[in-house]
């Protein structure tokens, strides 16, 4: 009874683990913003559902700040077979 006991809490601990992982994935927004721990000048928005990312610009003449959208080359995926 005692080795029941013991696999029956190790099996709850392994699905209340992947649980919690799921739910923590589910938190996550749609945007997100990303800064460089030293530099400031270095921030990006994410579009988690599409890859759209932009970054932080600021006018030099007008002092405001936006996104600026980064380009990206939209090229398909290769798979090993068509190297």
């Amino acid at each position: 009874m005692k080795k029941f006991l013991i696999y029956f809490g190790i099996v709850i601990l392994i699905i209340a683990a992947f649980a919690f992982g799921k739910s923590s994935q589910k938190d996550i927004g749609r945007y997100q913003i990303f800064m460089h721990p030293t530099f400031r000048a270095d921030e990006y928005l994410l579009d988690t559902q599409t890859g759209r990312t932009w970054q932080m610009t600021q006018e030099s003449k007008e002092k405001y700040m936006f996104w600026h959208e980064i380009p990206r080359d939209e090229l398909p995926l290769q798979s090993e077979d068509n190297k």
